[in-house]
């Protein structure tokens, strides 16, 4: 075989389409995971949409949850405060009313003893206690509730000053008493309005 290449073997001629068939076979084989490789691809584009809106929903709902623990902060400490405020007028109004029910107690024994100077010194310290629970009223039917205004507003009313002439015992005790029966009534309020 003259003018034939030596080195040109079947091998050789059939090396292309063999090569050809193995190729064409890798990407029969490899066909459904390359599918599905580049639908995957396909699908991230649509996740990241996905997450970004799903963020987006969440910050919002953040923001709402943040307001609302403002709202209910605010409202928490305002009711706090109200409390307080009442809680002090309830005490400012017991401590005048039980330091003016001891006065009204003392003055029947300084009436009887005749002690001008002692009576001067204690109609002094009534008019004083006297002006301390008036405050204690009004700041106690501001901040009270309206049941305790109603426990108030009979003694404010019908509360009368010290004459310029000498008190008498009989008055001292019945205003001690009133007094005395003002503080009880004051203290059950303030008890239902504080504790329930």
């Amino acid at each position: 075989m003259k003018g034939v290449n030596p080195q040109m073997t079947i091998w050789t001629i059939l090396n292309p389409v063999f090569t050809a068939v193995l190729v064409w076979l890798a990407m029969w084989a490899l066909k459904p995971w390359a599918g599905a490789k580049s639908g995957e691809k396909e699908k991230n584009p649509a996740r990241k949409e996905d997450l970004d809106a799903i963020v987006a929903e969440l910050r919002a709902v953040t923001i709402v949850q943040k307001e609302i623990e403002h709202k209910l902060s605010g409202e928490f400490w305002d009711r706090q405060v109200r409390w307080n405020q009442r809680r002090d007028a309830y005490i400012e109004i017991i401590n005048s009313a039980e330091e003016l029910s001891g006065l009204y107690a003392v003055l029947p024994g300084v009436i009887e003893k005749n002690a001008l100077t002692r009576l001067n010194e204690t109609l002094s310290q009534i008019h004083s206690a006297q002006q301390r629970f008036s405050r204690a009223i009004t700041v106690t039917m501001l901040f009270g509730t309206p049941e305790c205004a109603l426990v108030l507003k009979p003694f404010s009313d019908s509360r009368r000053p010290l004459l310029s002439d000498p008190p008498t015992a009989d008055w001292a005790k019945e205003e001690c008493n009133r007094v005395a029966s003002l503080v009880a009534g004051i203290v059950a309020e303030a008890r239902r309005d504080l504790l329930s």
